[in-house]
């Protein structure tokens, strides 16, 4: 029965996009594998960094189901990680110096993960099966530009 309602379209969409699970300093988070059809994670591009951030690394698994880029300008860093949603084991995301709200990154829902002095953002949001999350020390209008910018 709750697989037939899964099908209803307005069902589908009352239904979070995140299984979240509070603990006292941290909470757990994952997106999980959405009912569409899978994207290959080599067909995203990161189409924005910042002006100034060097290229550091970027580690694909053995298996060629994620994707890891980080990005380094003095302190400041961005670390992208594109991984198909079937193979998420999830985050576990400071709660006791971290708010999480929902947010929209190009018309998907999505979160924001930040801190109290807006020092730090991440942003999470799933797109053709692919979950995509985007950690940075930089602004908030330049993490949600990346966020935006990343495309398959």
């Amino acid at each position: 029965a709750f697989a037939a309602a899964l099908t209803d379209v307005n069902v589908r969409g009352a239904i979070k996009k995140a299984i979240i699970e509070q603990f006292e300093h941290f909470m757990s988070f994952l997106m999980p594998p959405s009912s569409d059809d899978h994207a290959d994670v080599y067909s995203f591009d990161i189409g924005y960094i910042p002006d100034g951030f060097e290229y550091v690394y970027n580690e694909d698994d053995e298996w060629e189901h994620s994707r890891f880029y980080n990005y380094k300008n003095g302190d400041s860093y961005i670390m992208i990680r594109i991984i198909d949603s079937e193979y998420d084991l999830g985050s576990d995301l400071d709660n006791e110096h971290c708010q999480l709200k929902d947010i929209i990154v190009r018309g998907i829902d999505g979160y924001l993960h930040y801190d109290d002095d807006n020092s730090y953002y991440a942003v999470f949001y799933q797109d053709k099966g692919i979950n995509i999350s985007v950690s940075t020390n930089i602004s908030y209008d330049e993490t949600i530009k990346i966020a935006k910018n990343i495309k398959g």
